[in-house]
């Protein structure tokens, strides 16, 4: 493990061997910036939002997006921009402000409410996407943040507001070398993730080239 400081790769020798006898070895791992550098469980929602992947045709969806958040303008925008061709919808200004008030739902909530209700409430609004399209949906985002640049974005609002996110995810070359040690040492290996998959499919596929 060469590419840890020194320190670092004699506690993990240390620990390898004083566990070697025992009958069985765990590894738990966060995923998010250990892992990979960024957040995908954090991009993945943006992608949802670009793809307009939510199930806005749901009543029980809109229901989650608080009045003073900005549902009815968000609503209006997605109306608009479902009555527009899909090849044009992007290149559309209403798509650029749908991008904005949508990406801005969250730290709206945030503000008010703290992080803890805001998690709770990030996973509600996948209601309606059954487990194979958030499976479908989780691949894609790996896929597409792999494959951009690490660059900020910011997204503007009608309120004045700049919400700023630092887009593209990659992988980090020690930790996919430990876990491949860890691996050949007999250690199984679990990834807590931020956002919630059917399994681990999409991730290694997409990050490990594991099958």
């Amino acid at each position: 493990m060469p590419s840890f400081r020194p320190q670092v790769t004699q506690a993990l020798e240390q620990a390898l061997h004083a566990t070697r006898d025992h009958a069985r070895r765990v590894a738990v791992f966060d995923f998010d910036n250990t892992l990979i550098f960024n957040d995908i469980g954090e991009l993945f929602s943006y992608v949802i939002i670009e793809e307009m992947a939510y199930r806005y045709d749901l009543d029980a969806f809109w229901d989650l997006i608080d009045e003073q958040d900005g549902r009815d303008e968000i609503r209006g925008l997605v109306e608009q921009l479902n009555a527009l061709p899909p090849a044009s919808r992007k290149s559309s200004d209403a798509y650029q402000r749908y991008c904005g008030e949508m990406g801005a739902t969250y730290s709206r909530k945030l503000e008010r409410e703290g992080k803890r209700s805001c998690y709770a409430w990030a996973v509600l609004l996948h209601v309606g996407l059954t487990e194979q399209q958030m499976f479908d949906l989780s691949e894609q985002a790996i896929v597409h943040e792999l494959n951009r640049p690490i660059e900020p974005q910011t997204l503007r609002t009608s309120r004045g507001e700049e919400i700023g996110v630092t887009r593209g995810v990659r992988m980090l070359a020690p930790m996919q070398r430990l876990i491949q040690r860890l691996g050949d040492e007999g250690v199984e290996v679990w990834i807590s993730f931020g956002i919630e998959l059917p399994d681990d499919r999409a991730v290694r596929a997409a990050l490990w080239g594991a099958n």
